[in-house]
């Protein structure tokens, strides 16, 4: 059973979650734990960062930003073995440059939608 919040300022994750598992059925599961979002997603763990910032440390999990949060992504890549990035197109366009060149100096796989258009899960 998939438990998905209808809180106003967790639409779009919601409305993702609900998307995947639409799809993919038995094969996905998501859940939430304090506050954050993460689902799996053919054996890989996907996490959500929304503006509280919040988000709870998993090994080789793919991290999705929105909301523009206070991040520091440094920290994030540097105390946890992050797979990859995706950074949503709703960040603040200063944040995304500033989380784009963080991930290019440290060698972090990174996906921007706004520069690259829809993030697809089965490349």
């Amino acid at each position: 059973k998939v438990h998905v919040s209808k809180e106003a300022d967790n639409f779009y994750t919601d409305t993702l979650i609900e998307n995947i598992y639409r799809e993919e059925g038995a094969s996905s599961r998501c859940f939430t734990e304090e506050g954050t979002r993460i689902f799996m997603y053919q054996g890989q763990y996907y996490q959500c960062i929304d503006a509280s910032g919040y988000y709870i440390l998993i090994p080789n999990c793919i991290y999705i930003i929105y909301g523009s949060p206070k991040l520091n992504i440094t920290r994030l890549i540097e105390t946890n073995t992050v797979r990859s990035i995706i950074i949503a197109r709703n960040n603040y366009p200063s944040s995304q440059n500033k989380w784009i060149a963080t991930c290019i100096k440290t060698k972090t796989p990174f996906y921007a939608i706004a520069q690259k258009g829809a993030y697809s899960v089965y490349e």
